[in-house]
């Protein structure tokens, strides 16, 4: 027997629309195909603080969709309908009576429904009327103006957006929409009238993007304001409105000339404040104390302290990325629950402050070139990710005991002579040590998932002991590093990439053979003699030995029935006999080898697949 109940588990198996047959069955596995991310007939269920409704998208010329799709609309009466369409330019304004017909029809069938109309290109809403006034939500984009009057009274009207229109026309209409909760406007310079936006008292989100305002004062008496975004405004230089405003939750002035955030204090509700940007922005006063604030963004502001911070409860993530003037995290050490710290390109010294976030899970402090230790990270039991990359760190002790550890970046640290720290770190799936100052990757033995190792340009490193049997490890990078040998791979059963590119003092590939998931190896510029330690790498594809001036011989290469690419340029090779049984070679390139060596390559058909071979050569000898 069929469980139906169980439906929308089997839905999501589907990257397509669910097939038509499933989704029709009954009212149950109708909803959880339109529940799918690609819907049916395009129509899916949506929930939203408007609640559960049914949305057919579709262009305003495709009547054939709409034609398709009609019956499918009218059979469930459950959700309420809302028709989301798009009407680009003065030609789908003939289009216009198709959709009033189709609204009539569903009227006279008694299936609630209304519009979102998303008009563009327009120099009039006139034609709109009949839509306009079955709409709850209209979206403007680049049109041309000389009224809103079409939109006077509309009570059906929740949201208004207007995307970079011009026109010598007021928002007045709008104060008309007893029901209207929402209005955004983008990219308007010519508006002189948001002012006007302060009447709606039943306002809860208002966007000003990129307009000519100096401050938000109008917007003192919208007591049920939740959301306000303000970003991109260049000319704003105060927040004095918002003072007070108890249900506001989420609050972007990005790219502003605040110079204060003190109006704030007492917003009790607000959740989420981003003020990145604000270069004239010196202090995060007017959030202390915030108990439901859950995320802070001021990268890129000049704030010099979050000690602001320290009384805010709920905080989960802050972010003071490129914080020049920036120098401490203390603030940060009250906050329980916090989960994300970056602070990457600020002037912190010390990280210390984050001892006590027992939750913490990501630290970002890339490029903080002031910072010599990780003291405050010791002991974190869900830390998942640290980047100290670019700092002046000189260990990673003090990651000990972060059992959940995942990641951790150290790239470019100089100072850093070791890995000790991360040894049995038994869910360390990525290490990125490239261009630092490490001597030995003996630090990452018994990381018994570990996937991926770059210590690329570790010019100090001479050998690879702490990889050896690492059974989950995928990717190495040890190029041009100083290691001579890479035996300590063997027994990395499920090592797909290598890459030891211009390490000169490495002189064979031993350690690699019979490793059955091997595709990929880059030797180019290194000391090898030799592939041999390719043999029996039964699904290798690719192999750069260019300009591997030792190597004499691709033995190790025979029949290798996967490889597809072959760069033996600018060595010593006399031969590429050995490529023989390599069916699915398509390239070899085998450029600058001397012409009298040339002909013993061209033996016909010595594989079926091969599309392109580089013969460039260097004059003969003498």
């Amino acid at each position: 027997m069929f469980i139906l109940q169980n439906i929308s588990q089997y839905m999501d198996y589907f990257e397509k629309p669910p097939p038509l047959a499933l989704a029709a069955v009954n009212s149950h596995t109708r909803e959880c195909g339109e529940r799918h991310e690609e819907g049916v007939l395009g129509c899916n269920v949506t929930s939203d603080d408007d609640g559960v409704r049914r949305v057919f998208t579709v262009d305003s010329p495709d009547i054939a969709c709409l034609e398709r799709t009609q019956w499918w609309i009218e059979r469930q009466r459950e959700h309420p309908l809302l028709l989301s369409v798009s009407f680009d330019d003065a030609g789908s304004l003939e289009d216009i009576p198709t959709w009033e017909r189709v609204s009539k029809q569903l009227s006279e069938k008694k299936i609630e429904h209304a519009f979102e109309l998303n008009v563009e290109n327009v120099q009039s809403l006139l034609p709109f009327v009949f839509l306009l006034s079955r709409s709850e939500e209209i979206v403007l984009g680049g049109c041309t103006f000389t009224s809103l009057e079409a939109l006077r009274g509309l009570e059906r009207l929740r949201k208004v957006e207007l995307l970079n229109c011009e026109g010598a026309f007021t928002l007045d209409p709008l104060l008309s929409c007893p029901n209207l909760i929402g209005v955004s406007v983008e990219s308007y310079h010519g508006v002189t009238s948001v002012e006007v936006l302060g009447g709606l008292r039943n306002l809860r989100e208002i966007t000003l993007r990129d307009c000519d305002i100096t401050n938000v004062d109008f917007l003192k008496g919208c007591s049920k304001l939740e959301y306000a975004d303000v970003s991109d405004c260049e000319t704003l230089t105060s927040l004095t409105g918002l003072r007070g405003l108890g249900k506001l939750k989420t609050l972007d002035a990005i790219d502003t000339a605040i110079e204060s955030i003190e109006p704030l204090a007492g917003c009790v509700a607000l959740e989420s404040v981003n003020v990145s940007g604000c270069e004239s922005l010196i202090s995060l006063a007017g959030l202390s104390g915030l108990k439901e604030l859950r995320t802070v963004v001021a990268s890129d502001s000049s704030i010099e302290s979050i000690e602001h911070l320290a009384g805010c409860v709920a905080l989960e993530t802050v972010d003071v990325r490129g914080c020049l003037n920036l120098d401490s995290l203390a603030g940060l050490s009250g906050p329980k629950g916090l989960r994300t710290v970056d602070a990457s390109d600020s002037a912190i010294v010390s990280i210390e402050h984050l001892a006590g976030c027992v939750v913490l899970e990501s630290v970002n402090v890339n490029s903080c070139e002031h910072l010599i230790s990780l003291t405050g990270l010791r002991g974190l039991k869900g830390l998942r990710t640290v980047d100290a990359s670019h700092t002046s760190i000189e260990s990673i002790e003090h990651l000990a005991g972060c059992v959940a550890l995942e990641t951790v970046g150290v790239r470019g640290c100089v100072n850093l002579t070791s890995l000790d720290g991360l040894s049995g770190l038994e869910k360390l799936r990525t290490v990125d040590a490239n261009c630092s100052g490490i001597h030995s990757v003996e630090g990452l033995t018994g990381c018994v998932v570990l996937e991926s190792v770059n210590v690329n340009s570790c010019e100090h490193l001479i050998s690879l002991t702490g990889l050896r049997g690492l059974k989950g490890l995928r990717t190495v990078d040890a190029s041009h590093t100083s290691i001579e040998s890479i035996e300590h791979l063997a027994g990395c059963v499920e090592l797909e990439t290598v890459d030891v590119r211009g390490c000169v003092n490495l002189t064979s590939l031993a350690g690699l053979s019979g490793l059955e998931k091997l595709r990929t190896v880059d030797a180019n510029c290194s000391g090898i003699h030799s592939v041999e330690g390719l043999t029996g790498c039964v699904v290798l594809e690719s192999v750069n030995v260019n300009s591997c001036e030792h190597l004499i011989s691709l033995t190790g290469l025979r029949g290798l029935k996967g490889l597809r690419t072959v760069d033996a340029s600018h060595t010593s090779i006399e031969s590429i006999e050995h490529l023989a049984g390599c069916v699915e070679l398509e390239t070899v390139d085998v450029a600058f080898l001397r012409q009298e060596e040339r002909a013993c390559h061209r033996s016909p058909g010595f594989v079926d697949k091969l599309q392109q071979i580089s013969f460039l050569s260097l004059p003969p000898k003498r």
